[in-house]
């Protein structure tokens, strides 16, 4: 037995879901850290709800009932905590080719590389809405 939800795509929804991702790799790179290999594929959602309740859903990119999770650590990197990262240079592979990302001439920037490789997902992730109501916004 499954359910319905209502609201899977607002605009509302998809904008918090990529306010989490950001949150994430804000949280990663204040602590010098590198993914290196942020896909689709290594990001998840864990939804969290009693049964009994799941009819009633609205949402379920609602930080109340969902955990998001950030997965595949195998390549990634940590820098010492007093790393100044706009000074950080490295040359090891990224994926830039397979995320369809431009490759630089040269060491290049990881901490960078991966925001751009964050947007270009979350790009695929949350589409534009060509009509928006002013149900599809929520206040912070």
């Amino acid at each position: 037995m499954g359910f319905q939800v209502s609201n899977v795509n607002t605009f509302s929804s998809e904008l918090l879901h990529s306010f989490t991702n950001i949150q994430a790799f804000d949280y990663l790179h204040e602590n010098r850290i590198v993914h290196y290999d942020f896909l689709e594929q290594n990001m998840g959602m864990n939804l969290v709800v009693e049964f009994i309740h799941s009819h009633t859903l609205k949402d379920v990119r609602d930080r109340a009932i969902i955990k998001y999770a950030l997965i595949d650590f195998g390549h990634s990197m940590s820098y010492p905590l007093d790393t100044v990262i706009e000074d950080v240079r490295e040359t090891r592979f990224f994926g830039f080719s397979m995320r369809g990302l431009p490759q630089p001439e040269g060491p290049y920037n990881p901490f960078q590389a991966e925001m751009l490789s964050v947007g270009d997902v979350l790009q695929r992730e949350v589409r534009v809405r060509r009509s928006l109501r002013h149900s599809d916004f929520i206040f912070l």
